[in-house]
């Protein structure tokens, strides 16, 4: 009986890299799977751990031998995956012989192509450290990519898109660490028709402005996130112009300009402006971005965004987010009142919002005496007073979900003020985070008298205690009561260090 071929694909890739590479096509006669591999991850540190006992040189003269026998054994076969991951500064004694290694590589049969040059243990971005890490530019070829490859993944290295004749068949391009010339981005997606996701991130542009505008181009998502010129590490200028773009994402600064034309089918954006200040230039450039994104239906914001959205700051400049059904904020923990103004101004814009997810504390600096003194007093007032929202605003509000909740007065009033607010609001999803059994016990308490404060309702408390489901019971009814009821889930998850508590809460309102 042929036990090998009952193997899985990485174990027989596991075997064959244990097999000298002289014997890789011998021993391929052993099981027929071992030609029908679907997927290679040829990554060197992987490889070199099981020769530890082997020099440093000699280990790296075995990868590549084994590299390509491999990728001669598979030449006439198609792979689903192929990764080629290793430290070009290792291999600068093998340069010839790692050029065409790499262009077999880059001509391989495969449907997901990924070619990683990244240094060892080198997190940061290599581009701020030219003096310890070298690029390599990824080398011309006539016939890259086999038109079998979909997905084409690229790592630390230098991509020049005009040396290529043809990318029709390429849907999905992930450049990370990539040094891009001016214009690059532009020629990778005018060669590539079939382009539907684009993810750049922590790239360098020999350019101080960036500028995409492929009005002819299928491109759906667009991922732009830590991304640097050559001036300052920012851009002058950020414009694109998509109109079929569908998402985007993008995490940088916005000292200049930030365009984005033909948006109309832009359904989907995730914005992080890093540093962004409080002056009436950033404040006119944030609404202006808002403003070209009237037709999202998700969008999420970060800390500081809200700040720019504050009651007094012009909210009349926003455009109505009219199918905006999911809205994703965080809040920094130390201006917890002042952003969440600014949210009360993001709700008035969206009439049609159906699910509000809110981060407290999204960078969490603990304080133990402020938050001991702080704990929500139910006799308390809030800063958030009723005419900041007009009851219509969140009419269609089904779902809350709050996450990081350290029960704080300004968080407790944004509850009671959302309970209040929010007529057809279903399920409620709060994540406690506390060290503090007291603190978690009182602010459980106060959220369910919150949310008894305004109707006839009957109550249940599950949680989970020493293995044992636990029930309390609460109810109170008036003098009579309709047949019809709303009922109301509010998922409390409690986080305490090295245990988690779930309580479950069901409120049934009757009329």
């Amino acid at each position: 009986m042929n036990h090998i071929s009952n193997l899985p694909d990485d174990v027989l890739v596991r075997i064959l890299s244990f097999v000298p590479a002289e014997q890789v096509l011998a021993t391929s006669i052993l099981s027929k799977r071992w030609t029908l591999l679907l997927t290679l991850n040829l990554d060197f540190i992987q490889f070199s751990e099981r020769f530890d006992n082997l020099s440093l040189d000699v280990r790296k003269r075995r990868f590549l031998e084994f590299v390509e026998h491999l990728i001669f054994l598979r030449e006439a076969e198609q792979l689903l995956n192929l990764r080629l991951a290793f430290n070009i500064n290792e291999f600068k004694d093998y340069s010839m012989k790692l050029g065409l290694l790499v262009r077999s590589v880059m001509t391989s049969n495969c449907c997901a192509l990924d070619l990683d040059f990244t240094c060892r243990n080198v997190w940061c971005i290599p581009f701020l450290y030219p003096d310890n890490h070298e690029v390599c530019t990824l080398p011309p070829c006539s016939f890259f990519p086999h038109q079998s490859v979909t997905h084409l993944t690229l790592t630390h290295c230098e991509f020049i898109p005009s040396l290529y004749k043809s990318l029709h068949s390429i849907k999905i391009v992930k450049l990370k660490s990539v040094r891009l010339g001016e214009g690059a981005v532009y020629d990778l997606v005018s060669k590539c028709p079939c382009l539907e996701e684009l993810h750049l991130v922590t790239c360098e542009f020999r350019s101080s402005s960036f500028k995409l505008h492929v009005q002819e181009s299928d491109l759906k998502c667009l991922v732009f996130q830590s991304c640097y010129g050559t001036k300052d590490m920012g851009f002058k200028s950020f414009s694109i112009n998509i109109p079929s773009l569908l998402q985007l994402k993008y995490v940088g600064c916005m000292k200049d300009p930030f365009s984005i034309y033909d948006s109309d089918n832009l359904i989907e954006a995730d914005i992080i402006i890093c540093d962004l200040e409080l002056s009436n230039q950033q404040k006119l450039l944030f609404f202006d971005l808002l403003k070209s994104l009237h037709n999202i239906k998700i969008l999420r914001l970060y800390f500081q965004h809200l700040q720019v959205l504050s009651a007094n700051s012009g909210s009349s400049l926003l455009t109505p987010f009219c199918n905006l059904k999911h809205l994703i904020v965080s809040i920094y923990p130390e201006l917890v009142d002042e952003e969440l103004l600014g949210l009360m101004c993001l709700l008035r814009n969206t009439p049609c919002l159906e699910k509000l997810s809110v981060d407290f504390h999204l960078y969490i600096k603990e304080c133990k005496d402020k938050m001991i003194s702080s704990v929500y007093n139910v006799d308390g007032g809030t800063s958030l007073e009723p005419h900041l929202l007009p009851s219509d605003c969140v009419s269609h509000l089904m779902k809350i979900d709050i996450k990081n909740f350290q029960g704080l007065n300004s968080e407790m009033g944004f509850v009671r003020f959302m309970l209040q607010k929010s007529p057809c609001l279903k399920d409620m999803v709060i994540f406690i985070r506390s060290r503090y059994e007291i603190l978690i016990n009182g602010m459980g308490k106060s959220i369910l008298m919150l949310c008894r404060s305004k109707r006839t309702w009957l109550l249940r408390i599950y949680w989970l205690a020493h293995g044992y489901l636990q029930m309390l019971k609460y109810s109170q009814v008036g003098d009579f009561f309709m047949s019809a009821h709303i009922q109301m889930n509010v998922f409390l998850f409690v986080y305490v260090p090295e245990c988690w508590k779930v309580f479950r809460v069901i409120i049934t309102a009757l009329f």
